[in-house]
This record gives C-alpha cells, structure tokens and sequence, in this order.
C-alpha cells in the first residue's frame, strides 16, 4: 500500500491511500512482473526480472557506478587484473574485412548534386554494426549461419588471428595451474557459433549460450562439472542472473558501448564465493577497426 498527502504552502490539502496494484493495472511491464513472479523460478527468469524492475523504476535513467570494493570491508576479495590484446590481422583478412566494408558503403551510397558520393542516413546507421560484425570475426561474418549450425566453416582454412590470440590466452591460463576453464563474452551469436568450430579442431571443447538456448541453466552446470569443457562462449544473455564464481578468466572476445555491459560481464566471475585472489579480464580489440573506437569510450567513461 502506498500513503501520502497533497501539500500546498505547508499545509495539508488531501490525503490519499492506493496500492502497487492499483497504480499500475494497466502497466503491461507490472502485468508480466506479477506473471513470472507467479510461474516457476529460473535463472532465465531472474534475469528478466531485473530487466523490467530496472526498466520499470523511475530511476532506470540514473546510473550508480559503485564498485564493489567501495562497498565492502571484506579485503579478501580478487583483484581484477585487465588485459588490453591488440589484434594485427593477416593480409587476406583485412582484404576480406576491408572488402565487407566496401561492399556495404558502395550499396548504400549515392551521389549528391555535386557530385560526391554519400552515405545514406539509414545506411550510415547500418555501417557502424557492419564494421562491428566484421571486427568481432570476419570468418563468422562471411560464413553461412546454417552450415555454422551444422558445425561446417567454409573458411577453416584461413588464419584466424583473434582464434590464435584466443588459443594463446587458454594456454596461457592452463598452464597457471589453475582452473581450466575460461568464460568468453562475444556481442554477436554467429561469431559464437563459429568459435565452437574453431575451438573444436584445435583440441578444445567449448559450450555455447545466447538468446535462442532456453537451457542455460543445464549448460552452466555442464560446464561446471565437466573438467572436458574448457570454454564457455556467451552473448550478452550470459552476462544477466548466471554465477561462474568458479572461473577466474574472462576473454571480451569484442566490447560492447556501455561500459556497465562490460561490468555485468565481469561481475559472473568476480562475485562473492571467488577463491581466486586474481580475475584476468582480457580485452581483444582488432587494430585499426571500430573496436579500437569502443575501446577508447569505454576508457573514457569509466
């Protein structure tokens, strides 16, 4: 029940008494709150939860930036150590990223009355995830999502360097002595996909999750147990309601904008229950491509 009183020039006018539910009756936000506070408990429903409270609270517009060590006396907590990996590609793959970029501006361009040639409004729009998609993996980019689906990748023959530094990384923190498993956030679900084969012909075995797995709770427990599984690659879905206190390793495969997506990503290891004293947060940007611009911002804003 929510009580309070109309005032005017310090002195009470009216007084009035309504409840949550009545406030919000026609809210369609409240109506799927109450729904799946109603259903079955999940992993995948906590996350959905904190989405609609945060997008529901008239606060959602007012970020709290409060890291934890700010908030806590407990000085046992690990030590977030960042890893910036600067990616060079090979020849063939900036032809084949440079060649994306081309393509697309080429077919949303138009020459103006000067006769210079311009980006449309929509295209120029479109352009910026295009170059995202081709830094996050322009194999995963040019390859067909069916035959990924089918575990085939037309370009396993080309060098894949952000695979190489990837494979550098594991073996890296394999050899730590640690645990043996790595959790690898990628923006975008082909570039996911096309890491499982990836991973798979060079001996690892890895587990995928994003908007279209409902089993993520099953997968997550696999992962956990299985000391055959040495990857988990995740999308931004990954990210809300699933806790990997069990890893100490984090690959930012690509960045996204917001800096507190990137905070959400390393808060899956980096919660309570850690034995670790040290998180390895690696952060992989391709020179010379949006990435390297994301990057920058997020620096920027922290």
């Amino acid at each position: 029940v929510v009580t309070g009183s109309y005032t005017a020039n310090d002195e009470q006018m009216s007084t009035y008494e309504s409840s949550i539910q009545k406030i919000f009756e026609n809210d369609p936000l409240f109506k799927e709150i109450i729904q799946l506070l109603l259903g079955e408990d999940s992993h995948q429903v906590r996350a959905r939860l904190q989405y609609l409270l945060g997008t529901m609270s008239v606060m959602n517009t007012v970020f709290s930036r409060t890291r934890k060590r700010d908030v806590t006396t407990d000085m046992s907590q690990a030590e977030r150590k960042p890893h910036f990996c600067r990616i060079d590609l090979t020849d063939e793959e900036q032809a084949d990223y440079d060649a994306v970029i081309e393509d697309y501006t080429n077919d949303n361009s138009y020459t103006d009355y000067w006769g210079e040639e311009q980006i449309t409004q929509g295209g120029a729009l479109g352009l910026v995830q295009k170059k995202r998609l081709a830094a996050s993996s322009v194999w995963a980019y040019l390859n067909d999502e069916s035959d990924l689906d089918r575990g085939y990748d037309d370009y396993s023959s080309c060098t894949d360097s952000k695979v190489d530094k990837l494979i550098e990384v594991a073996e890296e923190v394999f050899r730590s002595g640690g645990v043996k498993k790595i959790v690898v956030f990628a923006v975008f679900r082909k570039t996911l996909k096309y890491l499982n084969i990836r991973l798979k012909k060079a001996g690892y075995n890895s587990l995928v999750i994003h908007g279209q797995v409902s089993n993520r709770a099953d997968i997550l427990q696999q992962f956990k147990t299985d000391p055959n599984i040495h990857f988990l690659l995740s999308s931004e879905v990954g990210s809300e309601g699933l806790d990997m206190q069990f890893c100490n390793s984090l690959v930012n495969y690509d960045l996204p904008w917001n800096p507190m997506v990137v905070e959400q990503r390393i808060g899956r290891i980096d919660r309570f229950g850690q034995q670790s004293p040290v998180v390895n947060i690696y952060n992989f940007v391709v020179a010379g491509s949006i990435q390297e611009t994301i990057s920058e911002r997020l620096l920027e804003r922290k």
